[in-house]
């Protein structure tokens, strides 16, 4: 993918920097992680970066802020356990996520160009030649986003679609490719295992919570609050997405997700605002706070 993006833009002003950010965007579609994201973009642009006399810290902040699109672009994890827990659908918010992903890459290249320019940062040398050569190369990596939305979209669950896309991904990487051992395999498998668990433990714990406030009727008062204190949808999202950045500096954004949507979706939507797109403030909120110290996971 990066010799692809490479290979078109490289040689414009930033071209280094917006492979870089459609890189992130590329490999969001791919994983729904902000953090595999980083680990797989981000050791090899930020050298890159350096190497192309981009500083240090300019580097290592553009790939964290690009990497979590990795939240935005469909499919994003986060966006999964919102539809659980708010009762959306899963495609519908996906699709909702697509636009705001795009703005989001579109805004960071605009700033990457003028930055450059500022800054009398050149692009690199790139093969006019070689283009179409590592596109077609890199075809069957693009075509792993097109197939996990594509089947999402025609009506199979998100559980089978990532199924699909592990077994895609695995056939792609030994048949094609060809970097793909027997033991890697068994490695990949200890890694999934591992974080599967940890989300699991999350999810049984924030279950428990969730079946608490419930049985408390805390959502209930929080909503009579709300009600007494006259604030509008607009307002009461406003205050949601300013909570969600600041539990941002201390949790990561499975957990706030877990956390926080049982306590906010009913009273925001008890207060008609559409869950859909509360669901995409949600995620945005998740991306801010993924930066913010002092945890600040990105």
């Amino acid at each position: 993918l990066l010799n692809a993006l490479n290979a078109w833009i490289g040689h414009v002003p930033g071209g280094v920097a917006i492979a870089t950010v459609l890189a992130c965007a590329m490999f969001a579609a791919i994983t729904g992680s902000a953090s595999a994201t980083i680990a797989a973009v981000g050791g090899l642009m930020i050298p890159a970066m350096i190497d192309s006399n981009y500083q240090k810290s300019f580097s290592m902040g553009l790939v964290a802020s690009a990497g979590s699109l990795g939240i935005l672009i469909p499919p994003s994890i986060p966006m999964i356990l919102y539809t659980t827990i708010a009762g959306v659908s899963v495609s519908k918010l996906f699709a909702a996520g697509m636009l705001p992903g795009l703005i989001v890459v579109g805004v960071f290249s605009i700033y990457i160009v003028i930055f450059s320019i500022i800054h009398k940062q050149r692009g690199g040398e790139t093969e006019h030649t070689d283009r179409w050569k590592k596109t077609l190369k890199a075809l069957p990596a693009i075509l792993l986003p097109v197939a996990i939305l594509g089947s999402i979209y025609s009506g199979i669950t998100a559980t089978e679609a990532s199924a699909f896309a592990c077994v895609y991904a695995v056939l792609v990487s030994t048949l094609i490719y060809r970097e793909y051992t027997w033991g890697q395999f068994i490695e990949t498998i200890k890694e999934a295992t591992k974080s599967t668990a940890t989300i699991l433990w999350i999810v049984t714990a924030c279950s428990m919570f969730s079946m608490f406030l419930t049985a408390t009727r805390v959502p209930h008062q929080i909503l009579e609050i709300v009600a007494a204190s006259n604030f509008s949808a607009i307002q009461m999202v406003v205050i949601c997405a300013l909570i969600l950045i600041f539990l941002g500096c201390f949790m990561d954004g499975v957990s706030i997700m877990l956390i926080a949507a049982p306590l906010m979706v009913p009273v925001v939507g008890g207060l008609g605002y559409d869950l859909i797109q509360f669901g995409i403030v949600m995620t945005i909120g998740n991306q801010v706070g993924q930066l913010t110290p002092p945890v600040g996971i990105n």
